[in-house]
């Protein structure tokens, strides 16, 4: 929530700073700046306030042993038809 609200203040100010441009593109300056804005600052606040650890490792599961017996097509495993 933190880096939507901070990015989105980004946002805005670039807008309020580019709003008054007088050149040909003067109409979507601000809205291309104020969305560049939000691109750029809320993943780096999002990097920098985020708290980093290594992840814990995956645990490992030991083989079942085979009996001798496959699973059969029709869902049961032997042979006793």
């Amino acid at each position: 929530m933190i880096a939507a609200a901070v990015g989105l203040i980004a946002g805005w100010i670039a807008w309020w700073v580019t709003r008054a441009s007088t050149n040909i593109l003067g109409f979507a300056l601000p809205v291309l700046f104020s969305v560049l804005a939000f691109g750029i600052v809320s993943p780096l606040v999002l990097m920098f306030a985020a708290t980093l650890r290594v992840a814990p490792g995956a645990p490992v599961f030991d083989p079942v042993p085979a009996h001798g017996h496959a699973p059969s097509v029709h869902g049961h495993a032997g042979d006793h038809h």
